[in-house]
């Protein structure tokens, strides 16, 4: 990738786009194209799927629903990046996403605490993830 963007033109590609908005779509479109030439992908299959998010959240079907509705509008939005009020609708899906998961998350905490069990309160806290910073030791010679 590196040969391929020290080949580039830079100087005909300013001179060609006179204002910052052509440059900038010239720039992105040139970087993108580098990046399908040169960026391996990985395609995820169910199996994987089930492999790498066995704890993932099960959400109820409003905020399943709200969560596919966010991820179509960000879709086209990425493929029409000017479009001000695609992105308008999609910033207030993605608001309306992060109230609902607040809001269950909030509740899901409630009932633990209404429950008044100690066994369902350190199931709830057992479930939580568990991210550990390791530090390793760098030695130089």
């Amino acid at each position: 990738m590196n040969d391929y963007l020290s080949s580039v033109d830079w100087q005909s590609m300013l001179m060609c786009n006179l204002t910052t908005d052509t440059l900038w779509m010239a720039f992105t479109e040139l970087l993108q194209s580098a990046v399908d030439l040169y960026v391996p992908f990985y395609m995820v299959t169910q199996t994987d799927k089930f492999l790498h998010n066995n704890k993932r959240h099960k959400y109820p079907r409003h905020i399943r629903k709200a969560i596919s509705g966010k991820k179509c509008l960000w879709r086209l939005h990425r493929k029409n990046p000017d479009d001000t009020t695609l992105h308008c609708r999609y910033k207030v899906a993605h608001d309306e996403c992060r109230r609902l998961v607040r809001e269950y998350i909030f509740t899901k905490e409630k009932e633990v605490i209404d429950a008044d069990n100690l066994g369902k309160f350190y199931r709830f806290v057992n479930n939580k993830p568990v991210h550990r910073l390791q530090i390793c030791l760098i030695v130089h010679n």
